[in-house]
């Protein structure tokens, strides 16, 4: 909880704005479902070294809230329409963030198979991965809508 009003104090003096904060922090729910189904399948426990790999994680997905945010604010005064904003913004950005995922994916995966059964971070790249897999997969398309909401709501465009 600490950690998610830091985040939110934090986003919100960089972007002065009490609402974009909560727009792309309502990203990190999204990699929730990974996270307990990779523990859960890896028959590895919430520990420590997994509330890590969260911490870590919750960083990897605002940032890709935030570079999804940052193409639309740069394309805002395009003309476009808001709908056409978000989807040439989202197409601009989509390989950045999928190169991202799977950089992170793949440099966790000798962590998270630990043959010998030894390392104590496992269950920490586990989280990441599984959180990560779905959670980038999601935000491609969640966060989007949310910006298309708000942009719509606030009259951008």
């Amino acid at each position: 909880l600490l950690i998610l009003v830091l985040l939110y104090l934090f986003l919100g003096a960089q972007l002065q704005s009490l609402i974009l904060p909560i727009l792309l922090i309502l990203a990190l729910p999204l990699s929730f479902d990974g996270i307990f189904l990779a523990l859960f399948l890896a028959g590895s426990s919430i520990n420590f070294d997994s509330l890590l790999g969260i911490v870590v994680l919750f960083g990897i997905v605002i940032n890709n809230s935030l570079v999804l945010f940052e193409n639309y604010s740069h394309l805002m005064g395009s003309g476009r329409s808001i709908l056409g904003l978000i989807i040439e913004g989202t197409r601009q950005r989509i390989r950045s963030i999928m190169v991202t995922g799977s950089i992170t994916v793949v440099s966790h995966l000798p962590i998270a198979l630990d043959f010998s059964g030894t390392s104590t971070q496992s269950s920490m790249a586990i989280a990441i991965i599984g959180g990560l897999i779905v959670s980038t997969l999601l935000t491609l398309f969640v966060i989007p809508l949310v910006f298309f909401w708000h942009f719509r709501r606030v009259g951008h465009v």
